[in-house]
């Protein structure tokens, strides 16, 4: 690992991955986050810890990882490996879902301008922007509104998901110059019960597309299909945050081929990453086959 040039590695995997997605007349929703590789912090008690983290840009219609970056926390930040990312992207006509902390007009604009939309969180840390949403809520009637109930698990949530129309909102929060021709102001409510008790939460988001409830609110859980199908997986089947390497180029490095062995699982149909391995396991020559 020691020896794999990382910047290399990295061009090779995002050329490699984008030649594995299918070309579709829809739009493609990919979620944006980023993960620390937990294993290249040697002291969690210590704030001001270096680490090394990758951005991945992951497809939720196809589970594929399709681009990815690394960084150490000290030499850059998530916000702005994902503005590099949106900023040399190729594909067009693309969704891109982020948390609230790429809530960012020069990542909005960056979007838009790369002839790709997006879809995302809106929380404190765009305080004015917040209140704005809040007031437009509460003054103006949803132009689309969806509802569902999950019974399940002990557990009964009901989901209300109320678009709002703001191409048209003449505020210095909504200037859609600044924030990537914004155009739909998305509230998601859920309440319901968890166990023996109450539970009740209220979330915002912004988008440049003008969509139903019913799409939004399916796109928005998708989002956390990059937590659960990768993350999650990496984490809890490939042990990534305890691995015994702490040296930041070999952890980068083995965490890429990871990312690699599970497109590759993907790519062939396998969601369950073990009945991938099993399918492998059963014989060399499909091995062989997959590597060619």
């Amino acid at each position: 690992m020691m020896l794999i040039k990382t910047s290399d590695l990295v061009e090779v995997f995002n050329q490699w991955a984008r030649s594995l997605s299918p070309v579709s007349s829809d739009s493609d929703w990919v979620s944006i986050d980023g993960k620390c590789l937990k294993s290249t912090c040697i002291n969690h008690n210590n704030k001001h810890q270096n680490f090394v983290s990758i951005v991945s840009l992951f497809s939720s219609s196809t589970g594929l990882v399709l681009r990815l970056q690394n960084f150490q926390n000290k030499k850059s930040s998530e916000i702005k490996r994902v503005q590099e990312l949106v900023k040399t992207e190729a594909t067009k006509g693309q969704v891109f879902t982020l948390d609230a902390l790429h809530c960012q007009k020069q990542t909005t604009t960056l979007i838009t301008e790369s002839k790709n939309d997006y879809t995302i969180a809106l929380k404190g840390n765009q305080k004015k922007l917040l209140k704005a949403a809040l007031q437009i809520s509460e003054d103006r009637p949803p132009i689309s509104e969806h509802q569902t109930l999950d019974v399940s698990h002990g557990r009964q949530i009901v989901r209300k998901v109320s678009v709002f129309d703001i191409e048209s909102v003449k505020t210095a929060e909504f200037d859609r110059a600044k924030w990537g021709k914004i155009t739909s102001l998305v509230k998601v409510e859920r309440s319901g019960t968890r166990g023996q008790k109450d539970y009740q939460h209220l979330a915002y988001y912004i988008s440049s597309l003008s969509l139903d409830a019913d799409i939004f609110a399916s796109k928005i859980r998708g989002h956390w299909l990059i937590e659960n199908q990768l993350h999650w997986v990496k984490d809890v089947i490939f042990k990534e945050d305890t691995w015994p390497r702490h040296d930041y180029k070999a952890v980068t490095n083995l965490s890429i081929l990871t990312t690699i062995a599970l497109n590759l699982y993907r790519f062939l149909g396998f969601l369950s990453v073990k009945a991938g391995q099993r399918w492998l396991s059963y014989s060399l020559s499909k091995l062989i086959l997959v590597l060619s």
